[in-house]
Order: C-alpha cells, then sequence, then structure tokens
C-alpha cells in the first residue's frame, strides 16, 4: 500500500502493547484466569495506558466519565493467535465502533464476522481506525444512558485488505477486541437563545386616514295649522255636544 497508517502516539502505543503480548500460555498478559470479563480498575496501570491512548486519539480530554472492560474471550482469541503467527510486533492496537447493542454484544460472543460487513460489500473484511477520533464522530452507538460505546482492538498485519493513514481493513480473525470502552461525553454548550422580535402589529404599518365630517343644521319642523273643511265642522259638534 503506498501510504500505510501507522500509530499516532508510538511511546503510549507500545506500553498497550507490552500489556496485551501473549505470554508462554498463549494468552495476553493483562489477563486475569477464566475467561469472564473484568472492569479494570481506574488506578491500575492498564486502565491508565488504554484511556491515555483513546484521549490522545480522539483530540479531547472533557470526557465526564469512562469505564473500561477487559474482554476475555479465550475462543476467539485463539482464533486470532492462528492469524498473529506468535509476532507480537505484527500488531496494532486500533478502534471500532458499532451502530447498535445487538451488533455489539455479537463481536463480543463471536468475535468479528466479515460475513456481516457492510462497507465494501459482504466478505470484504472488517474496519479498523487509527485513531479514535475516526469511530467517535458517527460510528459508534450511545445506549439509552448517553453513554458512548467502543472497541479498543488489537489488529494485525496478515490479511490487509486496505491500508491508509486514517483506517486499516483486514480479513477474517485478523483482529480480536481487547477492550469496551464505555464513555460519557459533555453536552454540548449552546449559545444563549436571544428572545425573537415579534413584528409590528398589522395595523400600525397601515396607513393611517383622517375623516371629516361636516355638521350639519338641524331643520326645524313646521307647525301646521288646519283651516276650514271637515275640521271646523267636527270641532263646532264637539263643542256643543260638550266634549
Amino acid at each position: 500500500f503506498p501510504n500505510p497508517g501507522k500509530p499516532s502516539y508510538p511511546e503510549t502505543h507500545k506500553r498497550l502493547i507490552k500489556l496485551i503480548s501473549p505470554g508462554p500460555d498463549g494468552i495476553p498478559g493483562c489477563w486475569q484466569g477464566g475467561v469472564c470479563d473484568h472492569v479494570v480498575s481506574n488506578d491500575s496501570e492498564e486502565y491508565k495506558a488504554v484511556t491515555d491512548y483513546f484521549v490522545q486519539t480522539v483530540g479531547r480530554k472533557d470526557h465526564k466519565w469512562m469505564e473500561l472492560t477487559r474482554l476475555q474471550n479465550a475462543g476467539v482469541y485463539k482464533r486470532y493467535l492462528g492469524k498473529l503467527r506468535n509476532d507480537s510486533s505484527n500488531e496494532t492496537v486500533m478502534f471500532h465502533g458499532c451502530r447498535s447493542q445487538s451488533n455489539e454484544d455479537s463481536i463480543r460472543s463471536i468475535g468479528f464476522q466479515i460475513a456481516r460487513c457492510c462497507s465494501g460489500g459482504q466478505n470484504y473484511g472488517t474496519w479498523f481506525a487509527y485513531n479514535a477520533s475516526y469511530s467517535d464522530s458517527g460510528y459508534a452507538f450511545d445506549d439509552h444512558e448517553g453513554v458512548r460505546h467502543l472497541f479498543i482492538c488489537v489488529v494485525c498485519y496478515t490479511e490487509v485488505v486496505q491500508d491508509n493513514s486514517i483506517m486499516r481493513v483486514v480479513g477474517q480473525d485478523c483482529a480480536y477486541p481487547m477492550w469496551l470502552l464505555r464513555y460519557e461525553r459533555p453536552r454540548p454548550v449552546l449559545p444563549p437563545r436571544s428572545l425573537p422580535v415579534s413584528p409590528l402589529p398589522v395595523y400600525r404599518s397601515l396607513p393611517v386616514f383622517t375623516v371629516r365630517f361636516k355638521p350639519t343644521k338641524r331643520r326645524k319642523r313646521k307647525k301646521h295649522r288646519v283651516h276650514g273643511g271637515c275640521w271646523d265642522g267636527l270641532l263646532a259638534n264637539a263643542v256643543r255636544n260638550g266634549r
């Protein structure tokens, strides 16, 4: 490959490789008896080395909380060890995010399966990032508590499909999920929202008209007198009859 990737922080990376190098019994030196997963104590050298490398490669230090779990799946690791061919110098610590809890559970149980990969097509390979910032930028899911999940893996060079400065794609059983990091990102601080300025009422924006009324004089009602005719006769009869 013309421009293969490499660890961004070689000294911290060497500390991690030393922790996970397989011993005479064929298991990583940091493993503790049995095949159960272990929550790594936050005052241990292992926790400090892993989280330091994560913080360096993710590019931020303001995470509110982090929990590191070491994944001890002997069956899956044995398949990876077969591809490693006892050459620990062939290993790189890399990052892998998944989009759902069910996908994470599957990886923890049976390892990475290239038959289920989507990017590049089925059986193309499993994708890993050299820096946590790439996986953290949209390839890792948040659970219902708002905690983000990210695999920190060990990847070998045995079957490399693609390799550049950002990522590496490898074949089946050429990677092992060594740790699962759960962390809470700080919520973004939004600028204060200014109150909206309401538009002027419609009546203020309309032209104003002045209407003047010309006063009119009140006309006097004329009085009418009745002269002669049948009205004189009726009146005379009323007087005679005493009405």
